[in-house]
C-alpha cells in the first residue's frame, strides 16, 4: 500500500547502481494515497523480464485459496461455490437492520473470531455501527479472544476473519477490497453479506489512473 510520493523519495534516495527488489501482492488494496504503485509496477511490460510470479502458496487453507483465486479472476459464480462448498469459508446473509447482524456476529464474537472487517467507519455495517454490535454480543458472552471491529485498510493477518459487507451498493466495495480482505485469514473466513454484495465485489475491479507503467 506504499503511494506514488513515498515510493518516488524511495528511488530517488537509492544510490546509482543499487538494485531495489520489491516484493508485495499486486492484488492487494492500492494505498489510500494517490496512485497504486506496485500493481502498476507489476503489470508493466517494460519491467517483464525482472518479474517473478508466486504461483503457490502454503500459508492459505486450500478453500481460502480457492477463493481467492476466483475473486481475482472476477469470477462471482465461483466465489459463492468456494463460500459455499470449502469448510473453512461460510457466507451469511443476516438481511436488513441491526438484529440480523447480531444474530450473524453472536457466534463468531462468542468464539472468539476477530478482528471483524468492514468496508466503511460509519453506518450499520461500519465500524462504529458494528463495533456497538459487538459491544452488545459481549455483554452476554466472554470470548476467548478480544474482538474488535476495523476498517480493511487497517487490518493485520490473524487465524479467523469475519468480514461485514454493506447493505447497499458501495464504490468501496472492490475486487481488491474483498480479496484484501478474505487473504487475511490463515484458518476460517465468515462473510456477512448478501450474494448481490459479492458480486458486485467481484465484477468491480479499482481503477487508479497513476499513468506510470506508460512512462516506464
Amino acid at each position: 500500500m506504499v503511494d506514488l510520493p513515498l515510493m518516488a523519495r524511495l528511488f530517488a534516495a537509492t544510490p546509482p547502481g543499487a538494485r531495489v527488489v520489491l516484493l508485495g501482492d499486486p492484488h492487494q488494496l492500492a494505498s489510500v494515497e494517490t496512485g497504486g504503485v506496485f500493481g502498476d509496477l507489476a503489470a508493466a511490460p517494460a519491467l517483464g523480464p525482472g518479474r517473478v510470479t508466486l504461483t503457490g502458496s502454503g500459508r492459505l487453507p486450500a478453500g481460502i485459496a480457492r477463493l481467492t483465486r476466483a475473486i481475482n479472476a472476477g469470477d462471482a459464480d465461483e466465489a459463492l461455490r468456494a463460500l459455499d462448498e470449502e469448510p473453512d469459508l461460510a457466507l451469511l446473509d443476516p438481511g436488513d437492520g441491526r438484529r440480523g447482524l447480531a444474530q450473524a456476529l453472536a457466534e463468531p464474537v462468542r468464539q472468539g473470531f476477530g478482528p471483524v472487517l468492514c468496508v466503511h467507519r460509519r453506518g450499520d455495517r461500519g465500524v462504529q455501527g458494528v463495533s456497538a454490535v459487538i459491544e452488545g454480543l459481549l455483554r452476554d458472552a466472554g470470548p476467548d479472544e478480544p474482538v474488535f471491529a476495523t476498517t480493511v485498510h487497517e487490518a493485520q493477518d490473524r487465524e479467523r476473519v469475519v468480514v461485514v459487507l454493506p447493505e447497499g451498493p458501495s464504490p468501496l466495495l472492490t475486487r481488491e477490497l474483498l480479496y484484501t480482505a478474505v487473504s487475511r485469514a490463515r484458518r476460517s473466513v465468515l462473510v456477512v453479506g448478501s450474494e448481490a454484495r459479492i458480486r458486485e465485489a467481484v465484477s468491480t475491479p479499482t481503477r487508479r489512473m497513476s499513468d506510470l507503467a506508460r512512462h516506464l
